[in-house]
């Protein structure tokens, strides 16, 4: 449980600030200086890899905690009450791992949205040498 709590309040964290960045700066982000191995001068792609990098560790750690809880499963023999806690493991373990999921999906997403990049503005899938972009059902060519 607590393994649980520990994890969505990282991720709960790991959203924040594109929010506070985004509400501060009333509708856009302000250009900087770029990072030392970054093309562009943006914060938005800054924040948005220091957020997938947290995001990363979170998922490995929970799949290691998921791990460690499969082997006191299978070495918990006969025990009931190991049993039990190894299953409360897996299961607080596979529910980190959706809250990652979707907390990556949410940090994206702002972050897409944010800089015009997100859905809902347009965009579609652009295929190479198909000569334009599929936006719906009605642009499939059969």
């Amino acid at each position: 449980m607590k393994i649980a709590i520990i994890v969505s309040a990282i991720a709960v964290l790991l959203v924040a600030p594109a929010a506070v960045t985004h509400a501060q700066n009333q509708g856009g982000l302000i250009p900087v200086t770029p990072l030392p191995g970054m093309a562009s001068g943006e914060l938005a792609p800054a924040i948005q890899g220091i957020a997938n990098a947290f995001l990363i560790l979170a998922g490995i750690t929970a799949l290691i905690f998921l791990t460690l809880a499969g082997v006191r499963y299978i070495t918990s023999g006969d025990s009931e009450s190991g049993q039990e806690k190894a299953k409360h493991q897996i299961i607080y373990a596979v529910i980190g791992l959706i809250v990652i999921g979707l907390a990556a999906a949410i940090v994206n997403f702002t972050i897409n949205a944010i800089q015009g990049r997100g859905s809902g503005t347009g965009g579609g899938i652009n295929i190479p040498g198909g000569g334009g972009v599929i936006r719906g059902p009605g642009d499939i060519v059969r």
